[in-house]
């Protein structure tokens, strides 16, 4: 994160073709694929070269896992095994392996660094579905985002937190039923907010409830983590771990500040790689420099 932008978009073009490169050598269906479309697979040099790919369907990736779409050689019962919540439409399977998952692991840490976290020192506490296995440096507690709001309150008045994530909307409904004796233990020193949309208005109301900052991150449970908000609460594309597109109904890349629809690719996960993948999802970018000086759009 610390690399210049121009120097950290090389890289991340080259990690982008490499990842491509990979998928048409080890993944059956990715070589069926391009080989019936037509596509010169050399041809494929940098990020501009996208457009000859065709599209990835979450339909594809359905019908053809794993086997298919997991590549040769890889061991299904030694990764991370996951799925999509089907927030637009029906679950989708999908792995990766170990080391891709401490790499996700890190890009997590980065953006909480990015806002004032500190490892070993700050606390979090983290309102989620399943248990994640955060390393010890993270002092991490699970709350589980199934119990009534007033049990969370009562663990979040415990653990005494400096660092809480969670579902927006769960944190929202904390933030509206805490008492002021909750709030009197419930210091945070910030907020993230993730797995939902959610709305200015509402960060405004958690921000002002805990009296610290809130800040947003987009991520999907596939590709994990694609932009986050630094101090400034501007959204940075993490171009180390997924290279976004946004495009119009022509498939053609919109121009800065016209909104497109989103479609990722994975450099991280040689074991179950998503090229050119339709998320779902409408965006738009800004590449005008942010003042935090991170190297990423």
């Amino acid at each position: 994160a610390l690399f210049p932008a121009r120097l950290q978009q090389r890289l991340s073009e080259r990690r982008l073709v490499r990842s491509i490169m990979n998928a048409y050598e080890r993944v059956p269906f990715y070589r069926r694929k391009y080989d019936e479309a037509g596509i010169d697979i050399s041809t494929i040099r940098c990020a501009a070269d996208l457009k000859k790919l065709p599209f990835l369907t979450k339909e594809e990736v359905r019908e053809n896992f794993p086997h298919q779409i997991v590549a040769r050689g890889v061991d299904i019962n030694s990764c991370h095994y996951s799925a999509t919540t089907g927030s637009t439409g029906r679950s989708l399977p999908f792995v990766f392996t170990l080391k891709t998952f401490a790499f996700y692991i890190a890009t997590g840490v980065r953006m909480y660094t990015m806002i004032g976290y500190l490892p070993c020192i700050h606390k979090i506490a983290y309102i989620k579905y399943t248990k994640l296995n955060y390393p010890w440096f993270l002092r991490a507690t699970h709350v589980k985002s199934t119990i009534p709001v007033e049990e969370q309150i009562a663990q979040l008045r415990r653990i005494r937190a400096d660092l809480i994530i969670g579902y927006a909307s769960l944190i929202y409904e904390i933030a509206r039923r805490a008492t002021p004796e909750d709030l009197a233990e419930i210091r945070p020193r910030f907020i993230g907010i993730n797995s939902e949309l959610s709305t200015q208005d509402q960060r405004d109301f958690i921000s002002r409830t805990f009296g610290c900052p809130v800040y947003d991150e987009y991520s999907t449970e596939e590709t994990w983590m694609v932009a986050a908000q630094c101090r400034h609460h501007n959204y940075h594309i993490f171009t180390d771990n997924v290279w976004v597109e946004f495009v119009d109904r022509n498939g053609d890349e919109v121009r800065p500040g016209e909104m497109g629809e989103i479609v990722l690719t994975t450099t991280r996960s040689p074991a179950m790689p998503f090229i050119r993948y339709r998320i779902g999802y409408l965006g738009r970018y800004d590449d005008s420099p942010c003042r935090c000086g991170l190297g990423f759009p």
